[in-house]
């Protein structure tokens, strides 16, 4: 979330509780919703930039990509560091 209030002006009995955002419209990571792609009455208008990001989607950075090792490839690990630690090569 990039932004979590929105000025806007309208008759006391016409300003929203919430303005909700439509995010089946993301289509890929990285995207950005603006404030225009905000829907609201006709009897409300906005005060800010239409330009001005209100969402932008991002990569999960909680997910990781497991790394499996072999018993093969950690003896060799453990064998070629056994050697730089002896000065070989």
């Amino acid at each position: 979330m990039v932004k979590q209030t929105v000025q806007v002006t309208a008759l006391p009995l016409d300003l929203p509780h919430d303005i909700q955002i439509d995010i089946s419209v993301i289509e890929h990571e990285g995207q950005v919703l603006h404030i225009s792609d905000l829907k609201v009455s006709d009897k409300v208008r906005i005060d800010e930039d239409l330009e001005a990001p209100v969402l932008t989607t991002l990569l999960n950075a909680t997910e990781e990509e497991e790394t499996v090792v072999t018993p093969e490839e950690e003896v060799k690990k453990d064998t070629d560091d056994d050697a730089a630690k002896n000065g070989e090569k």
